[in-house]
């Protein structure tokens, strides 16, 4: 199972994503698409807001 846990540090977002889908790890198309989201995410946020930190 994937979970994702989003928490609130004094107004600062943070998220943590684990787990895994349950393939064979490495052929695992469905982990490989959360991974995919969660980088577009990143890099939207960073790019909307002009930071160049990782989330």
């Amino acid at each position: 199972m994937i979970e994702a846990v989003f928490l609130d540090f004094d107004g600062s977002l943070s998220i943590e994503i684990s787990g895994h889908a349950g393939g064979n790890k490495g052929h695992d198309l469905v982990c490989a698409g959360v991974s995919s989201v969660v980088q577009m995410f990143e890099i939207g946020i960073n790019g909307v807001l002009n930071l160049k930190k990782k989330l």
